[in-house]
């Protein structure tokens, strides 16, 4: 973890002048996540003018689920978000995930979200769960389900692993790129997805039957989120 920092100062919609040490740094996080594949076509729908999908040698575009759990962030109260993805690249280079929408329980990261690093942040019911030997992250925007994710660890890692998360978002009209690293304990799963009629509307040609092929559970994570900086070749 980086020990230096730097201190910046926002106008937050809603809630005025906010200063932040950067990177924001968060304890003890715990996610579910799973990646799946959607097609070009769809994927290249959803994206902003200067982002296009990054598709795999078949034609698929990785799609990111995640639903996450931050209950204790340095410098402000914790909250629960989720995430929506899928992999693009920029017209001028730079590849990551680009987020669709970030649903999330706090009216600060609400705000922090867009303002700061260019996510699309709404205010949202997100859930975590646990079933029997599985977790489930639910989210419900105005009490409608978007989707649910379900994910089975089945071989736990036997030491803490570096976790590093890329996403390429557009910040000042230019896809930058926004960097989560850390460490953490995790465990390889199988997943599955559900979602609402609320995903298909927002999301029109989404997978009726969306199937991840890989899963994950991370628990413990000490995380660092990174200022955007402008992707370049």
């Amino acid at each position: 973890m980086t020990a230096a920092g730097v201190e910046r100062t926002f106008d937050l919609p809603g809630l005025g002048t906010r200063t932040y040490r950067f990177p924001t740094v968060f304890h003890e996080v715990e996610l579910l996540g799973a990646l799946g594949t959607v097609p070009a076509g769809a994927a290249r729908a959803w994206l902003p003018q200067g982002l296009e999908p990054a598709a795999l040698p078949g034609g698929g575009v990785l799609v990111m689920i995640t639903v996450q759990h931050f209950p204790r962030p340095a410098e402000f109260p914790g909250y629960r978000e989720a995430a929506l993805a899928v992999y693009a690249r920029g017209g001028r280079g730079g590849r990551g995930f680009h987020v669709l929408t970030m649903p999330v329980t706090s009216e600060e990261n609400l705000a922090r979200g867009p303002t700061i690093f260019g996510l699309p942040k709404e205010l949202a019911d997100v859930r975590m769960a646990e079933a029997g030997k599985e977790r489930v992250g639910e989210v419900f925007l105005g009490g409608e389900l978007l989707f649910r994710l379900t994910v089975r660890p089945w071989v736990t890692l036997p030491l803490r692993v570096p976790v590093r998360s890329r996403y390429l978002q557009i910040c000042g009209g230019e896809p930058s790129h926004v960097d989560t690293r850390g460490s953490a304990r995790a465990a390889l799963a199988g997943a599955s997805f559900e979602h609402g009629p609320l995903l298909h509307r927002r999301f029109a040609a989404f997978p009726e039957r969306f199937r991840p092929f890989a899963g994950v559970h991370v628990t413990a994570a000490e995380l660092e989120l990174h200022l955007p900086e402008r992707a370049a070749a």
